[in-house]
């Protein structure tokens, strides 16, 4: 990668564009005779490119490692001492070295961490991890991106209006981008009123052509973590159906009967939905959102749509069943995004608290007089009356001894049981 290619704000996240690859290949396997072939990236076509977002922590370590040993003669960010490219033999010793000094003499004989490669691994397996809220959009977002990738493209063409419903299908049915990219008409019920329901059962990933066994660059696969002959029925709002009906009934089906299509009927890539959400967010939002992680990905639409029903209070058994997910999987990567949790909280123990208010009521000392803490009526008190026990006839209160007359005590109780807490009378 090449400093062009990054954009490293000095706050907040940053992105590359990747475009080639730099494996090593051997001298007489490359065209230019060079020990690193020069190649597109790995299962896509030539000249395609890939956005991939940057933490903070990252932008800041490659602002800093440009600064310090500024960048090769080509632009590239990562080099040798004579800025050369750099070849896996040299990373690889420095990252064994790294190990040495890093890890326990009984962790270094493990595979833990044995290759830099495995970095890689740690960081895609991260499906269970916590959904980063920066990311999620609004209701008014959410109607604004879709808009805005109506506008992407010439009108001839329908670059972004072929993918409008594409994306509302993601942020209002949940489903994952490959499930969208596969579903056909023939799994959809949209009546003319009411909820709809998209009955999913085969998914469409990028896989290339040299790891699919039809040599074809969209796989074909069953849903995923179910059998492959089995089913996920999602029920789906009007508003999705009436968007379904019309793009339906402007562009028609794909080839297969596919819902999605390209412009020539074939498979919606991934580079296409990706390039096409890329040009409607520079639409839609304002530049320090834009640079922001706010939908940076088409996923994180699938994402804003969980945590809405999640908010909604839709059982997490249900939310699961819907999006194709297991309930522990939801828990784990959406409680940092449910709001007002806290709130029905402190609500519910409020509830369970009346019956103690009921039994302890404390009196503010104002001696020799009190106030009622309940009608802040001035009365002749002690510091603390504890009720003993509420009744429908009084309210009963027992009083320390040396603490006035009989006659007074009465007035105390009367002034007292006119006004106990709320539900004992």
């Amino acid at each position: 990668m090449t400093l062009p290619d990054c954009v490293l704000p000095p706050e907040g996240w940053g992105r590359v564009i990747l475009h080639i690859t730099r494996p090593q290949a051997g001298r007489k396997w490359t065209d230019t005779g060079r020990l690193h072939d020069e190649r597109g990236l790995k299962g896509r076509p030539p000249g395609d490119a890939r956005p991939v977002p940057l933490p903070p922590e990252l932008v800041a370590l490659w602002r800093e490692s440009v600064d310090t040993f500024g960048t090769a003669d080509d632009g590239r960010l990562f080099f040798n001492e004579r800025g050369g490219v750099l070849a896996p033999s040299r990373y690889g010793r420095v990252w064994h070295g790294a190990r040495e000094l890093a890890l326990s003499p009984g962790l270094v004989s493990t595979p833990l961490a044995a290759r830099p490669y495995d970095l890689r691994h740690s960081a895609v397996s991260g499906s269970n991890d916590v959904v980063d809220p920066r990311v999620l959009v609004n209701a008014v977002q959410a109607w604004q991106l879709p808009t805005s990738v109506s506008y992407v493209g010439s009108w001839d063409r329908c670059r972004g209006r072929r993918l409008v419903a594409f994306y509302a299908v993601l942020y209002y049915a949940g489903l994952r981008p490959a499930e969208a990219v596969g579903l056909r008409l023939s799994d959809c019920h949209l009546p003319e009123k009411g909820w709809g329901t998209l009955t999913l059962r085969e998914t469409r990933p990028v896989s290339g052509k040299q790891w699919t066994d039809s040599g074809e660059r969209h796989d074909r696969r069953g849903l995923k973590a179910r059998e492959a002959s089995t089913d996920r029925p999602v029920p789906i709002p009007p508003v999705l159906v009436a968007i379904l009906q019309a793009d339906l009934k402007e562009f028609g089906t794909a080839k297969e009967g596919r819902v999605f299509g390209n412009e020539r009927g074939g498979v919606v890539g991934s580079s296409t939905y990706w390039r096409v959400w890329e040009e409607a967010r520079e639409y839609a939002l304002p530049p320090e959102a834009f640079d922001s992680p706010l939908a940076g990905r088409p996923y994180d639409l699938r994402h804003a749509c969980i945590t809405r029903w999640l908010n909604a209070g839709v059982p997490i058994a249900e939310v699961a069943r819907r999006v194709g997910s297991s309930p522990e999987v939801i828990h784990q990567r959406y409680h940092g995004c449910i709001d007002g949790h806290e709130e029905a909280a402190n609500a519910k123990i409020t509830k369970v608290l009346v019956p103690h208010q009921r039994t302890f009521a404390l009196w503010s000392c104002d001696a020799p007089f009190g106030r009622c803490m309940w009608c802040a009526t001035r009365c002749h008190s002690p510091r603390i009356l504890r009720a003993s026990k509420p009744c429908a006839s009084d309210w009963d209160v027992s009083l320390p001894s040396g603490h006035g007359s009989s006659r007074r005590t009465s007035e105390r109780q009367r002034v007292c049981a006119g006004h106990p807490p709320a539900g004992v009378r």
